[in-house]
């Protein structure tokens, strides 16, 4: 008898155990609902690791709130750090060197930008652009100017942050929370 209520106590531990692990995957799911994607793209518009020397080239940057609230971007210093919209040359060590940037102007102090439920933004940015002007991008505005191309060599482009996030609970309250941070690194060279 004892041995079967054993059994009995054994599989409901382990059934229970089971039960809360899918729980925590879903609690994840919705705790972090962003998802972010880095990349170059070519003239065309395709995520490339080679551009011609001379040719201009995008980064692309989209970020998609894959839940089903709305869950508006507090912090917009933070999300849109110095990193977003720098290259940096690299060697076959891995070695890191600042090679020029698409400048952050001014960031809006006041939270609440993009966020909404089941909503993708997608934000293309030239290195070189045809004449000096600005654009928005999650509430900070980036200066795009005429630059020269980039040397032949290895690059790459990287964002390592976290999104800082507010929602509003079943209760009506207001939440802040914050993600864990992204690690995003996309590699390409200018060839010749």
């Amino acid at each position: 008898m004892k041995s079967k209520i054993l059994k009995i106590s054994s599989f409901l531990l382990l059934f229970s155990l089971m039960g809360a692990g899918c729980e925590k995957d879903e609690f994840t799911q919705e705790h972090y609902p962003f998802k972010l994607h880095y990349a170059i793209q070519n003239e065309q518009g395709q995520e490339v690791t080679q551009i011609n020397q001379g040719e201009n080239f995008y980064f692309y940057f989209s970020i998609e709130n894959t839940s089903d609230r709305n869950t508006p971007i507090d912090d917009h210093h933070l999300f849109g750090n110095d990193e977003l919209f720098k290259v940096f040359n690299y060697d076959n060590l891995n070695n890191e060197e600042y090679a020029g940037e698409i400048q952050s102007t001014v960031c809006s102090q006041v939270g609440g930008c993009l966020g909404q439920a089941n909503t993708k933004f997608e934000f293309k940015l030239p290195w070189s652009s045809l004449k000096d002007t600005s654009i928005n991008v999650i509430c900070c505005y980036y200066l795009l100017e005429k630059q020269s191309s980039l040397p032949i060599g290895k690059y790459l482009i990287k964002y390592t942050g976290s999104i800082p996030y507010y929602y509003e609970n079943a209760s009506g309250d207001i939440v802040g929370d914050e993600t864990h941070n992204y690690n995003l690194k996309y590699k390409f060279e200018i060839v010749k």
